[in-house]
């Protein structure tokens, strides 16, 4: 677990490195940088169609902030026992269906 952590944050700071942070990237193009990114480095190492998929995702979280909400959501589900949308503004960021 601690080698798939190490993985995740060399993955990340390229992938921030790659962002053009002078102007807004949609969801697709970060999507895109970050598949561009595990593709690169799943040819020096290893790794299962399951693990690119899990970093996809938590990369992508981690890029765009949903990782804390992620937590929000499961803690309150936690409290209230029933799944809670996640509003950010004008759209829901989180949904789970019970």
């Amino acid at each position: 677990m601690e080698q798939f952590q190490k993985l995740k944050q060399q993955l990340q700071e390229t992938v921030r490195q790659r962002m053009d942070m002078s102007s807004e990237l949609s969801d697709a193009q970060i999507g895109e940088i970050i598949d561009s990114v595990i593709m690169e480095k799943s040819r020096e190492v290893y790794m299962s169609a399951v693990t690119k998929l899990t970093l996809r995702q938590e990369l992508f979280n981690a890029i765009r902030r949903l990782d804390l909400l992620q937590e929000l959501k499961e803690k309150t589900e936690a409290i209230t026992g029933r799944p809670r949308p996640i509003v950010t503004g004008d759209r829901v960021v989180a949904k789970v269906m019970g």
